[in-house]
C-alpha cells in the first residue's frame, strides 16, 4: 500500500502530538492520547519529525484516498 522510503515520508507527513486545536482539525489522523492528541498533518517542508510507524500505519488503513493523493500520484508523474 506504501512503498516508499522513510525520508519521502517524512518530506511529506509530519507526526505530532499535539494539544493545539487548529492543528487537530487539519490532521489527516488523530489519535487521542496522553499529553495530547497523536495526529498525521501534510509537511508543508518546515517541519522534521521522526515517522510514527503506528499512526502511518493507521493512516495508510484508513485512509487509503489520502496515500494515493500524496505519493501514488508522485510515482505517476515520473513515469
Amino acid at each position: 500500500m506504501l512503498n516508499q522510503p522513510i525520508f519521502k515520508i517524512s518530506e511529506k507527513l509530519a507526526f505530532l502530538t499535539t494539544a493545539d486545536r487548529e492543528l487537530t482539525d487539519r490532521a489527516l489522523l488523530v489519535q487521542p492520547g496522553i499529553g495530547g492528541s497523536q495526529i498525521i498533518v501534510e509537511n508543508d517542508g518546515t517541519m522534521d519529525t521522526d515517522v510514527n510507524l503506528e499512526s502511518l500505519f493507521e493512516l495508510v488503513t484508513t485512509r487509503p484516498d489520502v496515500i494515493e493523493s500524496l505519493f501514488n500520484s508522485q510515482i505517476s508523474n515520473r513515469k
